[in-house]
């Protein structure tokens, strides 16, 4: 398959590159053919390529939700934490890999209960990684 090299920062930009480009080739082709007097030509091109068109657009679509879907994920510990609490979780500190269920989030630290039923406070300057158990 070929790779286009477009213009532009991230793929959405570069899709709405590559459907501007489409729609001025459609243009083009479309008063070329009309010029020429094909016009059941001209009818079959332009529904194919409104068709291609139409898929651009829905991709394009598709590439700008997911994006945003990506933005909202937790960039932070906190932010994860949050994300995590009354789950069971995960944490690995440099002394220590802990499970257990994530009870409650403060300003500087994190209360994990084990499943023995002990409670661990850990500080979040600390926390090396969290995932969900």
């Amino acid at each position: 398959m070929a790779q286009l090299r477009l213009p532009g920062q991230t793929a959405a930009d570069r899709a709405q590159v590559l459907i501007q480009a489409v729609e001025e080739a459609l243009t083009d082709v479309t008063q070329t053919l009309t010029q020429s007097g094909l016009t059941t030509a001209t009818s079959t091109l332009t529904n194919t390529l409104n068709s291609v068109l139409t898929s651009l657009e829905n991709l394009l679509a598709s590439l700008t939700s997911s994006l945003s879907n990506t933005s909202s994920r937790p960039t932070t510990v906190t932010g994860v934490l949050q994300k995590l609490l009354d789950q069971r979780v995960t944490i690995t500190t440099p002394f220590d890999t802990l499970t257990g269920t994530l009870s409650s989030l403060q300003s500087d630290y994190a209360t994990l209960v084990e499943p023995s039923g002990s409670l661990v406070l850990i500080p979040l300057n600390r926390i090396q990684s969290v995932q969900q158990a």
